[in-house]
């Protein structure tokens, strides 16, 4: 009789994407171009890719990190509850 994980798991992945979307959000220079990215034309100047007007919403983007964070830890907790729930019943069973 052992615990499910896929639940938790699940979660953990989920938290990582939404980790990883908001990442490439920040790391977003204006026009939507990730750096070091290869493109043809003209690229922005690297002191106007530091400006706040190129529409990268850093306050929603740093709360997604922080959600992501809180569930990837929420989700941790509940595989080790579980592996101690496994524990203790073997232990009662032993």
């Amino acid at each position: 009789m052992f615990c499910d994980y896929s639940v938790p798991l699940q979660g953990l992945q989920s938290a990582e994407g939404r980790l990883f979307s908001a990442a490439r959000e920040i790391a977003s220079p204006p026009g939507g171009r990730i750096a070091g990215e290869i493109v043809d034309g003209p690229t922005p100047d690297f002191a106007e890719s530091l400006t706040l007007s190129g529409g990268v919403d850093f306050s929603a983007a740093l709360i997604a990190v922080d959600q992501a964070k809180l569930a990837a830890e929420a989700n941790l907790r509940v595989i080790s509850m579980q592996r101690e729930l496994e524990c203790s019943m073997l232990d009662l069973f032993a």
